[in-house]
């Protein structure tokens, strides 16, 4: 199994586009770019639309799965 087989989502995507480009495009720091990998690989789903848009640009798959979506949830 190559090492791209075991990386998230999140994970080729950074790799693929490179954490100055995201930061720039979502106008976030380091520090939350290393934060989607430490903390379960998965990007906010506040940042899909730029990261979308970014990987359409270049190329580069964007699965929803990259993403921490809210999900259940109990309606009044």
């Amino acid at each position: 199994m190559d090492i791209l087989t075991l990386m998230s989502d999140a994970a080729k995507i950074i790799n693929r586009i490179g954490r100055k480009r995201i930061r720039q495009a979502l106008g976030v720091g380091e520090t939350a770019i290393s934060n989607v990998l430490s903390r379960g690989g998965r990007f906010p789903a506040s940042w899909y639309g730029p990261l979308k848009e970014l990987c359409d640009r270049e190329g580069v798959d964007c699965p929803i799965s990259a993403f921490n979506w809210r999900t259940g949830g109990k309606f009044a």
